[in-house]
């Protein structure tokens, strides 16, 4: 979306949602943007501007106000004019200022900021409950009683009945012609007997589900080994309660459930993850009688009267109320589920529509609330306080999302083969080639990291003088000495190193002067390069190629085009951003995984807010790659980067290699291609300060380099 375009949506947004023409407005922002919605909205009584830097002064013809001034006006309202991704950061910067003297802020999609940025707050007790309350309560009594499922171990999927909608997947993907919804029908053959006031094991359930379709007594068996399978690649334990019950000393333990997995089929299960050393297993199936109806007397009666009991359970009408009656100590330990469901994060719950999204949501909470004491003192919203922790909630999802896009799409465009990028591609590399090789999918075309940057795309395509301008006009930070050097490797005389960029007419100037030297070395570049990618990226052998990129403004897709005439390129990126140093082609053949809806745009997506923290952990131990020698060795750029971001590089790729390789174990091919964008976009949009508080202090030190703008940017800016 063009600059035009963009302030026509401001323009229309604002007037569609602020009405009231008399009221005294400032508005925060000193962008382009402003300037013409100023032109645009005459009408309105805008009685001044904010700005970050300027407190003074005129802009426009219109006063800027500080901050006394605004209270000396009596203003009421500000209206930030900027895109989606900054707003939060200037929010933030006037947020006390605003909330302590009545002073509504808005963005010109209407909507209150106060509202969105001013944190979620949930004042549960639970939040003033930690683990130490828990093992005080365990020492006072010499008989602990723990339910199972949701307290000592969890499953690795949203909730149980989506085990059912997993598992029907699973066989029609082994060949069974079901007539019938698998999940249904066994959610249906279970609630059938309970409602009968019968508490049934799985063999029983499934004896109902015979019943009600029909299946043969092989296909009952297969079901039922299938099922109990599924659930052991399931369940987890939840590791914070396994610490704690390995601490437990000197005391009987019972493990009381409500469950349709009989005694033996619990006690492997619960040995597998960790579990052993406690007196005895009681499950409803084997009692017929559930927690509710009486199976705690079976608990008591294996106690004496002079036994002090405490049971720990996460579900109130289950766990708390019937042993309240009772007289028996209790100690409440909330699901992970039920965590989430009272976090900042809730409103996730609403989007779990396929089982891939069950799977995402359930890797979710299995991180972010695996000890049950997590956000105690938090009112709900979670402290991240390790790098691992942040990359695996809020990167690793959209990461691994993004990659099974590319798969996707590499196939619905028919590309043969697939360029990996220098920098971006060499995660991504690795886990595309994890899934072909679990996957066994030949539909998954190979590939190979190709070396590019568009620093080598750009000097490889300059063929005259005008593509010479073209290149240095966009903007540099810095001298003009290093100007040419960055853009085109060539070194211009010393005194260029005093003058800056901004001196347009200076840099004509050289680039006049140095002209056919330019030319020359690009050429020679150009030759290296192409002799480079006929040699070892494949291209011989293919003619319809996917090429890799992160964020892009489809630079180096539009150069290599120019190179490679004789192939087709599809360009398969995160989300496309426009185009500074070249003029993209109308006819460049890309996919965008996300579409940017305007960058002043409420819909616009998360990514763009945060696409910075993919690029930093996105890339490879190398340099930026700058050219081919006459060697045919690479050349690379100025290595940037401390060694200590390196490291950060490497244990957050790390961590995301582990998520993707248990989610690839728990998932099957049909199941990834079915990740949706949202579901990724908004675990992302989680690591905002609104719903998350970062005390990464690694975040600080994370750095991104733009080499052929001499820039940098902190991957936190707009967090």
């Amino acid at each position: 979306m063009g600059m035009y375009s963009e302030l026509g949506y401001v323009v229309n947004a604002f007037k569609k949602n602020f009405t009231d023409k008399r009221e005294p407005l400032v508005l925060y922002g000193l962008g382009a943007i402003t300037e013409g919605l100023l032109e645009s909205i005459r009408e309105y009584n805008v009685i001044g501007l904010m700005d970050g830097k300027r407190k003074s002064g005129k802009q426009w013809g219109v006063k800027i106000l500080d901050k006394q001034d605004i209270l000396l006006r009596n203003v009421k309202t500000i209206i930030i004019i900027a895109k989606q991704p900054a707003i939060p950061v200037i929010f933030h910067r006037i947020e006390e200022f605003c909330r302590t003297n009545g002073i509504k802020v808005y963005d010109v999609n209407g909507r209150c900021l106060e509202d969105i940025y001013y944190g979620f707050e949930n004042e549960s007790p639970y939040f003033q409950v930690n683990i130490d309350d828990l093992r005080r309560e365990i020492s006072l009594h010499n008989v602990i009683s723990l339910d199972i499922f949701d307290t000592l171990l969890v499953r690795r999927i949203w909730k149980p009945a989506d085990v059912f909608r997993y598992m029907e997947m699973r066989l029609e993907k082994e060949g069974f012609a079901l007539n019938f919804s698998f999940a249904k029908v066994r959610i249906q053959a279970e609630r059938n007997l309970l409602q009968k006031q019968l508490v049934p094991n799985i063999y029983e359930i499934y004896e109902e589900v015979q019943s009600l379709t029909g299946i043969t007594a092989q296909e009952k068996r297969y079901f039922i080994n299938k099922e109990i399978e599924i659930e052991l690649s399931m369940i987890k334990p939840r590791t914070a309660m396994l610490k704690l019950f390995k601490e437990i000393k000197n005391k009987k333990i019972f493990l009381v459930s409500d469950m349709y997995l009989p005694k033996e089929i619990l006690t492997f299960i619960l040995k597998r993850n960790g579990y052993e050393g406690y007196s005895e297993i009681i499950v409803s199936c084997d009692h017929k009688k559930v927690k509710k109806q009486g199976l705690f007397s079976v608990l008591e009666a294996k106690t004496e009267k002079t036994d002090h009991i405490l049971h720990i359970g996460d579900d109130d009408s289950a766990d708390i109320e019937p042993l309240r009656e009772k007289g028996i100590d209790t100690f409440f330990i909330m699901s992970q589920r039920e965590m989430l469901a009272n976090s900042s994060y809730g409103e996730i719950i609403d989007h779990t529509e396929s089982v891939i999204d069950a799977i995402l949501i359930g890797k979710f909470i299995n991180h972010a609330f695996d000890n049950p004491f997590v956000l105690y003192q938090t009112k709900g919203r979670l402290r991240v306080n390790t790098l691992e922790l942040y990359t695996t909630l809020f990167l690793a999802p959209v990461v691994f999302a993004y990659c099974a896009w590319i798969v996707k799409k590499t196939m619905e465009t028919g590309c043969t083969y697939i360029w990996y990028t220098s920098r971006d591609g060499y995660l991504i590399q690795q886990i595309i080639g994890m899934m072909k090789k679990e996957y066994g999918e030949a539909s998954i075309p190979d590939g190979n990291y190709f070396y590019t940057s568009r620093r080598a795309c750009l000097a490889a395509t300059v063929y005259d003088y005008e593509d010479i301008k073209e290149r240095l006009l966009p903007h540099f930070e810095g001298d003009i000495y290093s100007l040419f050097f960055e853009r085109f490797g060539i070194k211009i005389e010393e005194k260029a190193k005093e003058q800056r960029c901004g001196d347009i007419e200076k840099v004509l100037w050289y680039s006049r002067k140095y002209a056919e030297r330019i030319l020359a070395h690009c050429e020679r570049e150009r030759n290296n390069y192409l002799s480079y990618i006929k040699k070892e990226c494949g291209a011989k052998d293919h003619q319809r190629i996917g090429i890799i990129d992160l964020v892009a403004k489809g630079t180096v897709q539009n150069e290599l085009v120019k190179l490679l005439t004789d192939h087709s390129l599809v360009g398969m990126y995160f989300f496309k951003t426009n185009a500074d140093f070249a003029q993209i082609s109308p006819d460049m053949e890309f996919c965008s995984m996300y579409q940017p809806q305007g960058k002043y745009s409420s819909d616009c997506p998360n990514v763009y807010r945060s696409y910075r923290q993919l690029e930093f952990v996105l890339t490879s131990d190398e340099p930026t790659f700058q050219s081919m020698d006459d060697q045919g060795r690479k050349c690379f750029m100025r290595e940037l980067r401390s060694q200590k971001q390196i490291e950060h590089v490497r244990f957050m790729q790390h961590a995301i290699i582990r998520y993707a390789k248990s989610l690839i174990k728990i998932s099957d091919f049909q199941q990834i291609m079915e990740i949706s964008d949202k579901i990724p976009d908004m675990l992302l949009g989680f690591m905002d300060s609104q719903y998350s508080e970062l005390a990464v202090k690694e975040l600080s030190e994370m750095v991104l380099y733009s080499e052929l703008e001499n820039l940098k940017f902190t991957v936190t800016e707009n967090l």
